[in-house]
């Protein structure tokens, strides 16, 4: 039985046979003992914990279960600890939808989140080093809250609160998007502002659609909250920038020259022309530092 057990747990594509086979043996046949009798729940409970023993749970197993499927679980293999048939054990639609009903969205946020740490960025050109999007995103958090301080000891009032949310969210869409190319979706206005209507379209309808209020406005107002006139909106244009420089940096130093040499000097030319007092000191104390020793760049 413990064979059973082990392979219900580890091999998820055999899990329903020998699921099966354990119950079947635990409970129907004839020379099933009163102790294996009593070992069947918990074959059941390791399986619907991962998600294999029923054709009601459709989900892959590679994915963490939401905490309601393993309650659930617990709680059917208790409710049919004297099943009279093994068809008897099911995780139904109703009870699903009627637990843990404040929750929903919120699970399928987090999955949605977590794509981004595979999500290369820079698609369209050949790196040897290629950060993900969650990886940016850290990096420009960080680049951001410099920024910010900058500002603050030159006189100027950071809402902290508002900057860390456009920092840490400004590429959440791109989970449901992709990464797309900076240089295709501001090619023009009328290209960009389609775009911008296509994610918040997407957005609603495979990540808000089954969220609850008030989480529901709050996140639609946190994810299309970025860059804008505000001080906060200016430094993330020039977070965004400046990670972008850098990731430049790193590829022509690898010797990948083509294209990265032209793009560090397009994206240093776009971030000359912000009128904040961070961005002038980046350009004039920060970055001839981070290309010294770079023939291509200096």
């Amino acid at each position: 039985m413990l064979i059973f057990a082990i392979n219900v747990f580890f091999y998820p594509g055999k899990g329903r046979i020998y699921g099966g086979l354990a119950i079947k043996q635990a409970l129907f046949k004839k020379k099933s003992t009163q102790r294996l009798r009593k070992c069947a729940p918990a074959y059941w409970f390791i399986a619907l914990c991962r998600g294999t023993t029923n054709d009601t749970i459709k989900t892959s197993p590679c994915i963490i279960r939401p905490p309601v499927l393993c309650k659930n679980a617990g709680k059917i293999v208790r409710k049919h600890y004297n099943y009279g048939s093994i068809n008897d054990i099911h995780i139904s639609n109703e009870v699903l939808q009627d637990t843990g009903r404040e929750h929903m969205g919120l699970h399928y946020y987090l999955q949605t989140v977590r794509k981004l740490n595979n999500m290369g960025r820079w698609s369209t050109d050949f790196m040897h080093q290629r950060a993900t999007v969650s990886e940016h995103s850290f990096f420009v958090s960080q680049v951001g809250q410099m920024l910010a301080l900058i500002e603050e000891q030159n006189g100027n009032e950071i809402d902290w609160r508002r900057l860390f949310k456009k920092l840490l969210n400004h590429d959440v869409v791109e989970a449901m998007t992709g990464d797309i190319i900076s240089t295709v979706k501001h090619k023009n206005e009328q290209l960009r502002d389609m775009l911008n209507i296509l994610e918040k379209e997407v957005v609603e309808e495979n990540l808000l659609v089954n969220m609850e209020e008030p989480y529901k406005s709050i996140y639609r107002n946190i994810l299309f909250d970025g860059k804008d006139d505000t001080i906060e909106g200016r430094i993330l244009i020039c977070a965004d920038y400046i990670d972008a420089i850098m990731e430049c940096v790193n590829e022509v130093r690898l010797n990948n020259i083509v294209p990265f040499v032209d793009k560090y000097y397009a994206i240093v030319d776009k971030l000359c022309k912000s009128d904040l007092v961070s961005a002038k000191y980046f350009i004039d104390e920060i970055l001839p530092e981070l290309v010294k020793g770079c023939a291509s760049l200096e």
